[in-house]
């Protein structure tokens, strides 16, 4: 019996830019790019200086000893 294949999975954008090879919306989509990553890593960033300062007054003071087993 002859295997079904799964169907193909396309990125939407990529499909689009396949559409539109020669337009001026490529162009600027390839240029978004960089921009695009600037933003996730200001996020990411903005993320992990929130945890720090949440996590700042917990770690302060003196260490405990613990016990285990």
């Amino acid at each position: 019996m002859a295997k079904q294949s799964e169907p193909e999975v396309v990125c939407p954008v990529c499909q689009f830019m396949s559409w539109a090879k020669d337009a001026k919306a490529t162009k600027h989509l390839r240029n978004a790019r960089r921009e695009v990553l600037l933003a996730v890593k200001a996020a990411v960033e903005a993320g992990i200086e929130r945890l720090d300062k949440e996590e700042a007054p917990r770690t302060k003071g003196r260490a405990k000893k613990v016990k285990i087993g």
